[in-house]
């Protein structure tokens, strides 16, 4: 649905709105201020945001591993969306498989991870060497694959919300998969 009220204002038509200026000034005074900040808070900053990321790589490798898994391998592209929004639905309120590989994906990186805090054994053992987030998208995509594929219900075809019309699914482009042709 395109908006055509010049006065709204929105994300995807910056424009319209006529703050678009002030926008960009904020956002770049902003990464100033906190550029400024990380370089005089801390004489180690580029070590202490290494090991940020590589605590951000850890929480989101094994969620990238279930994401793709359950996409492209278990439900092979083919969503039930009306039911993502409804938790009485297809997919219900959690998603328990999906929930204990994320636990088992988090803690199994531990013993392999080389943070400032913490240096896993297997690191240390490996000359320090962080492969924590190797082994958890290994470890958490065969879990959650042989576990979603007994216990997940994915739907034969993708479907739609009632609120599209007919010609506008058809004309959604459809993947095939690899081993279908």
């Amino acid at each position: 649905m395109v908006d055509d009220d010049p006065d709204h204002v929105n994300g995807v038509h910056p424009h319209r709105s006529g703050v678009s200026g002030v926008r960009t000034a904020c956002v770049g005074l902003f990464i100033l201020v906190s550029v400024l900040i990380a370089l005089l808070a801390s004489a180690d900053f580029l070590n202490n945001f290494r090991n940020f990321v590589l605590l951000i790589l850890m929480a989101l490798t094994p969620w990238s591993a279930i994401n793709l898994i359950d996409y492209y391998l278990i439900s092979k592209e083919r969503v039930d969306i009306p039911a993502l929004y409804d938790p009485n639905a297809r997919y219900g309120r959690w998603n328990t498989t999906a929930l204990v590989s994320y636990l088992v994906g988090i803690g199994i990186q531990i013993p392999f991870l080389a943070q400032a805090l913490y240096t896993g054994p297997i690191t240390v053992a490996l000359g320090g060497v962080d492969i924590s987030w190797l082994v958890g998208l290994v470890v958490t995509g065969a879990l959650y694959y042989f576990w979603a594929r007994k216990s997940s219900n994915p739907p034969t075809a993708m479907i739609y919300p009632a609120d599209v019309p007919a010609e506008s699914a058809a004309a959604q482009p459809r993947s095939v998969p690899p081993f279908s042709r």
